[in-house]
């Protein structure tokens, strides 16, 4: 089992990131959430998962933590979800906001990821409900925080023509922070608008 990946970005392209590996000149093409947030020529680590498909043989998936990782195998155990439409809801969504529309059964939040209608979304809210309660509680979730109002936040920044990907490194940010413990929204939206203000 290939469970991370040290090297060095060589390219990156949409929803892949090439990494040279030290040692043993060998490149592996890993598709990643929000790819285009990587810097070729930067070193990273990524936590990997290899998929096995019977007709196009093997995919391997290349995420920022182990947290991402575990919500992305859920994902796609999850009938009628495959790793296209798992790296969709991680890259549209973010985690946080993920396990929000999943905790508030928030069809409306789950229905803006690509490929996704009302219809689907309920049916992984039904599947996924109580695995993710169960999920959040393990080690690599202890980090994370509230997630009440990423639904909320997020919403407010989309309305205000900020893209996806803004979107998911606000909400990182507000995960890695201090305010990450807060429930209050506006504390939150004030954050996420004070990061953005500075690195758009």
């Amino acid at each position: 089992m290939i469970s991370r990946i040290r090297g060095l970005i060589v390219q990156v392209d949409q929803n892949q990131v090439e990494v040279s590996l030290p040692g043993i000149g060998l490149s592996l093409a890993l598709f990643v959430p929000n790819s285009n947030k990587f810097v070729v020529n930067s070193e990273i680590v990524f936590f990997s998962y290899l998929h096995w498909n019977q007709e196009q043989g093997p995919s391997l998936f290349g995420f920022e933590d182990a947290a991402q990782r575990s919500m992305f195998i859920t994902l796609i155990g999850c009938s009628g979800i495959g790793p296209k439409m798992g790296l969709a809801v991680l890259e549209q969504l973010g985690l946080n906001g993920f396990i929000s529309a999943i905790q508030q059964q928030d069809i409306k939040q789950l229905s803006t990821v690509s490929g996704i209608g009302a219809k689907k979304a309920e049916q992984i809210i039904v599947q996924l409900k109580h695995k993710i309660d169960k999920l959040v509680e393990q080690k690599e979730f202890a980090n994370l925080g509230g997630f009440e109002h990423f639904s909320q936040v997020r919403s407010v920044l989309l309305s205000l023509n900020y893209s996806n990907l803004e979107v998911v490194r606000a909400l990182d940010y507000i995960k890695q922070s201090t305010i990450e413990q807060t429930t209050n929204f506006d504390m939150a939206l004030r954050q996420a608008l004070s990061f953005l203000a500075k690195n758009v």
